[in-house]
């Protein structure tokens, strides 16, 4: 078989699997384990891993915004924030030394 035609016949497929995880509606029902069985056994492992994919996309993107939003993020960051200018500060004085 010519490998063009294999590589094309490939990147169709995936781009079908991709579409066709895009238009899933991203639930409880969809993601459920049991919808991504029954996805697998009538339309494919490739389809199948579409959807897991999506869906564990947003989840993560979902607590992604979640934990933004959280106190315990925002206290975290401002502490972050506050030993990293330290360490810099530091840094910046330790080159100073060094340079003299």
């Amino acid at each position: 078989m010519n490998i063009r035609l294999l590589s094309a016949l490939a990147a169709s497929v995936l781009l079908m699997g991709q579409a066709y995880a895009q238009d899933v509606a991203v639930n409880d029902k969809t993601c459920s384990i049991s919808n991504i069985k029954e996805i697998a056994q009538k339309e494919g492992l490739e389809k199948a891993q579409n959807v897991a994919q999506v869906c564990i996309k947003n989840g993560y993107e979902n607590l992604k915004n979640e934990l933004k939003s959280s106190e315990q993020y925002l206290k975290a960051k401002k502490l972050l924030d506050e030993k990293g200018a330290q360490y810099k500060d530091n840094a910046l004085n330790l080159k100073k030394e060094f340079l003299r």
